[in-house]
């Protein structure tokens, strides 16, 4: 089990790291949209779970989850980089 946190504490650092200081590159290369992608869908994922698997629901967690979501996507569509996938 703690093992398990720390893996997901690190992919949380990972992205907040990469989202902060490598901007451009999140934005305008593919390797960086896929990153993107990646991160919007561990925290949909992860608002899912709050659902679905959790014992007890947690609107805190859930609305966080679809808000950081919500911000990686509005990041993805932004016009900014929308040479990235092509």
């Amino acid at each position: 089990m703690f093992l398990r946190k720390t893996k997901t504490i690190f992919f949380v650092f990972f992205f907040a790291y990469a989202s902060f200081f490598c901007t451009k590159e999140m934005l305008t290369t593919w390797l960086g949209k896929a990153v993107l992608a990646l991160t919007l869908l561990s925290y949909l994922s992860r608002a899912a779970e709050e659902v679905i698997l959790a014992p007890t629901f947690s609107i805190a967690i859930f609305a966080t989850c679809l808000l950081v979501a919500g911000v990686y996507l509005a990041a993805i569509l932004s016009k900014g980089g929308s040479q990235a996938w092509s």
